[in-house]
């Protein structure tokens, strides 16, 4: 049997995690239009440095990994 004091501290502890979920909720969702909007920043400038190409016409940075770099650099 459970007494009144660790009564009080499970619904204190149940009360704070129901609005820790509540806080992470909130932010999920406030997050997501950012997330959204970084991901197509980094689109539009990896399509950039992927299509660079030198005065011979060869790609700048011919390998994902270098492009990934690049894209590094650049934001």
């Amino acid at each position: 049997m459970l007494n009144r004091e660790t009564k009080n501290q499970l619904a204190e502890i149940q009360q704070k995690q129901r609005e820790l979920e509540r806080r992470r909720n909130t932010i999920g969702e406030n997050i997501r239009p950012i997330r959204e909007k970084m991901a197509l920043i980094n689109a539009k400038h990896l399509v950039a440095i992927g299509t660079m190409k030198d005065e011979k016409g060869k790609l700048l940075y011919p390998t994902e990994k270098i492009r990934q770099a690049a894209l590094t650099v650049a934001l």
